[in-house]
């Protein structure tokens, strides 16, 4: 086996193991990451108590869940970003023991976040020194234009749309979804029970059923 044979399967070697250590990072984070954004939800369903006729303590409660749930998943995702960084410095002793210096400094690098890659992906834009290989051959008035493509985000917010209102039109013209006249009704039917529920809690409320005349 030749010295350069040796050398090139030793960088392919090292660039295989680079890639497994950042896959297995990258799997360890979704899954914990899942199970952090999860979390929330089942407490709300294990905790969640029976409706409230009372609109102001139903909103007060609502917006105290909301705050709660906000912080947990906040303390939870700072627990998760912790976490990380503690594997990413196991991972680099590792490499540094077994000897792959490369692979530890090629780690080391400062990596895109996953806004700015999802940014990248979601708008497609072409960088200014790159442009001359998008401008038309064509001029007006001396004004230059460039052959831009609709950015992937408003391609998706657009095929939305269409599932969308495809989705819609087919629930509440062709299935059984309540009409306008129909949840309106139903929504007057639930306040009616309301305002019966909180009339029933106020033993000292006088009304026109229960008024009497004093002479």
């Amino acid at each position: 086996m030749t010295k350069s044979h040796f050398k090139w399967s030793k960088n392919k070697t090292n660039a295989i193991a680079l890639t497994f250590l950042v896959m297995k990072n990258r799997i360890s984070r979704i899954i914990i990451l899942a199970v952090t954004l999860t979390m929330p939800v089942w407490s709300y369903g294990q905790t969640a108590a029976a409706p409230n006729l009372n609109f102001w303590e139903t909103a007060f409660g609502s917006l105290t869940l909301l705050g709660g749930a906000i912080v947990v998943a906040a303390a939870l995702l700072a627990i998760v970003r912790l976490f990380g960084i503690m594997m990413k410095m196991e991972e680099l002793r590792m490499l540094k023991e077994k000897g792959l210096d490369e692979i530890v400094e090629a780690y080391k690098q400062p990596q895109p976040s996953w806004w700015s890659r999802f940014v990248k992906s979601a708008t497609k834009t072409v960088p200014v020194e790159q442009e001359k290989d998008i401008m038309f051959a064509h001029e007006y008035d001396g004004i230059r234009e460039l052959d831009n493509k609709l950015p992937p985000w408003w391609l998706w917010m657009f095929y939305a749309s269409i599932a969308f209102g495809v989705v819609y039109w087919s629930i509440y013209e062709i299935g059984s979804g309540p009409s306008l006249t129909e949840e309106y009704e139903t929504e007057m039917a639930v306040a009616k029970a309301q305002v019966a529920s909180y009339v029933a809690n106020q033993a000292d409320a006088v009304n026109e059923n229960n008024v009497a005349l004093l002479t």
